[in-house]
């Protein structure tokens, strides 16, 4: 397939899935979003799997965070499915598969982090950071990070490891592991935030609750930062 083609199936399928994310957003939303008085969220994903209720069920949400009101422009569509690299990007970051963009996220955080990661001289503390990102990612901080992302490593804004290794928290291993992937997520969400607000606030919808690390994580981007993450992007999620 020609990389024309590969661009233009995927900002057809971005543009696809955005209208998706804004006719049925229950699909889409992340369980720490699925608060509906009255109900528990293992009963709702229950009710999700009947089809008779996913038509009232997409509704409901689509009121409780005020859906219909978010706008989308028609220029956007136009956008994505051109050359505009950053807002395609935006696109597919907003409606990728749940896993994909976990595995992205761990990628950025990795990227944020490398000099830590690469100060890590200790073998169990190097385990406890791989065991968190996973091999993959734990090899984009010290294979990759300095060489071809360097200035997202001035995103650090002073974390400390041991505190995202730490075993303190009720339920550590968990939240430890998440800490990681919420830097991740945080930056993904800022950058779009940026690219295009409008997406911003459908891709929150779309990620886990985790205010312990909001305002810890970097919300401006350089230019140069800006093309880093967009190369990090389309050599981590795949895309041409």
């Amino acid at each position: 397939m020609y990389q024309g083609q590969a661009q233009s199936n995927e900002a057809f399928l971005a543009a696809a899935n955005l209208a998706a994310l804004l006719t049925k957003p229950f699909s889409f939303l992340h369980s720490d979003h699925l608060e509906i008085k009255g109900i528990s969220k293992d009963d709702l994903v229950t009710l999700s799997l009947n089809a008779s209720f996913q038509k009232p069920l997409n509704t409901l949400i689509k009121k409780q965070f005020a859906i219909d009101e978010i706008k989308i422009p028609a220029s956007l569509f136009i956008k994505v499915k051109s050359d505009d690299k950053l807002k395609r990007m935006a696109a597919v970051l907003t409606t990728m598969k749940g896993e994909e963009l976990q595995a992205l996220a761990n990628h950025i955080a990795a990227t944020i982090l490398h000099r830590k990661i690469l100060e890590c001289v200790v073998k169990q503390e190097r385990q406890a950071v791989i065991k968190q990102l996973g091999e993959a990612a734990f090899n984009t901080a010290i294979r990759e990070a300095a060489v071809f992302y360097p200035d997202l490593g001035k995103l650090d804004k002073k974390h400390s490891l041991k505190k995202f290794l730490s075993s303190d928290a009720d339920d550590s291993e968990t939240q430890a592991g998440d800490t990681f992937v919420h830097l991740g997520y945080r930056t993904i969400l800022n950058i779009v935030n940026e690219i295009e607000p409008v997406l911003g606030k459908l891709l929150e919808l779309r990620l886990p609750k985790n205010p312990a690390v909001e305002n810890e994580t970097p919300s401006k981007f350089s230019k140069i930062q800006t093309q880093q993450f967009t190369k990090l992007f389309y050599k981590k999620a795949g895309r041409q």
